[in-house]
């Protein structure tokens, strides 16, 4: 389904999305995910634009190339170039519309909670969705030392684990919406 969610995260919390999320401290295992701030779906959508100053973009589509620059007009191909990145607020990975990847999707942040998230999501929410797809194991996103993550309209299929985000000291806030997990 297509339902916004917003997931706290504590220092020593990890969330797994689709089926329910859940925070793991030590031998306390609890449901804690709720519906958007108002409890109703308003069918929000990722844009995903990065208007901070000093906040880049990083475009990945599978006709890219992995040693091009990561812009739109030079996209990646795959995932991994973003591993060797730290993501700061206000940055954002965009998957091309319609584009699909076998390999997880995976980002660290700098745990800062000020300022804008860093946002995952589509080029075109109008367009068919990007969509990870793994063999029936893993984990579509994988993002670590989070302080503020959006992720949006994307379509996460054929895991183990939809999304796994965890925080660092201080923990960290994750917002997913509009996404399809299959």
């Amino acid at each position: 389904g297509s339902l916004p969610w917003r997931l706290a995260l504590g220092p020593c919390e990890k969330k797994w999305l689709p089926k329910m999320a859940r925070e793991t401290c030590g031998d306390t295992d609890r449901p804690t995910a709720h519906r958007g701030a108002d409890g109703a779906d308003d069918g929000s959508m990722l844009v995903s634009v990065a208007l901070v100053l000093g906040a880049r973009s990083y475009h990945i589509a599978v006709t890219g190339s992995d040693s091009a620059n990561g812009t739109a007009a030079a996209p990646w191909a795959t995932f991994r170039p973003l591993a060797a990145l730290t993501l700061l607020p206000g940055d954002a990975v965009v998957l091309r519309a319609g584009d699909t990847w076998s390999t997880p999707l995976e980002v660290k942040g700098t745990g800062a909670r000020e300022g804008p998230p860093v946002t995952i999501g589509t080029d075109d929410p109008r367009a068919p969705r990007p969509t990870i797809a793994l063999q029936g194991t893993g984990t579509c996103i994988r993002a670590a030392s989070v302080g503020r993550l959006t992720v949006s309209g994307l379509t996460l299929r054929n895991s183990a684990v939809g999304l796994n985000a965890w925080g660092t000291k201080g923990g960290g806030v994750v917002e997913v919406s509009d996404m399809h997990f299959l």
